[in-house]
């Protein structure tokens, strides 16, 4: 009888953790990043997220800054979140997208994927010093290679190593896959598209 209480009580107090999880309110520096994108993330997976990001949102400047900028001197011209389901398994990953001359010299941005680790928690996965990608057709591992702009005459691919990506090759252009081949920007708008298709159906239902 005792262990049976000892169960009850214990399962409870699991589903009401979870459900404090679930609806663990947004940060106000991640709202601003992530309040306007449709996902599948919860607000504390959203928060862990950008917790990892080390920015801050300024009002002074109506902008991104970094955390240890206190004179707020090199804001961030753009900050994007862009989700995916880029393996096609059921689960979100993410793109960042920062944008800031002042600190990525090379480039003026940067990009951050964020991929779930083997516990199931968000994690910053890659950096990828670059203005725009391309995830390919083509896939190893079940996740697509990616396309990260010309070098010259020839493109880089950044490929999938079964815990991250890293630089695989440099290829011309004749090399690359057929398409169709969509910038991160388009792939993550038919994703987010598909999210609220789903949340439409699902009100139509209920």
């Amino acid at each position: 009888m005792y262990l049976i209480k000892f169960i009850t009580i214990f399962l409870c107090c699991v589903i009401v953790g979870v459900n404090l999880h679930a609806q663990q309110n947004l940060s106000t520096s991640a709202s601003f990043l992530f309040k306007k994108t449709p996902s599948r993330l919860t607000n504390a997976e959203k928060n862990h997220l950008f917790e990892q990001l080390d920015i801050k949102w300024s009002a002074n400047k109506d902008q991104f800054v970094d955390n240890d900028d206190e004179d707020e001197l090199t804001p961030y011209l753009h900050v994007g979140f862009f989700p995916v389901d880029i393996n096609r398994d059921g689960s979100e990953e993410v793109f960042i997208v920062l944008s800031n001359e002042a600190l990525f010299e090379t480039t003026g941005v940067k990009i951050i994927f964020f991929a779930k680790d083997e516990d199931g928690s968000y994690q910053k996965n890659t950096e990828i010093p670059v203005e725009d990608l391309v995830p390919l057709t083509r896939k190893h591992l079940g996740y697509p290679d990616l396309l990260l702009g010309s070098s010259g005459a020839l493109f880089n691919i950044w490929r999938w190593d079964g815990k991250r990506y890293k630089f695989f090759q440099r290829v011309s252009g004749q090399q690359l896959p057929n398409g169709p081949n969509q910038g991160i920007e388009d792939v993550s708008a038919i994703y987010q598209a598909a999210i609220k298709k789903n949340a439409s159906n699902i009100g139509r239902r209920s």
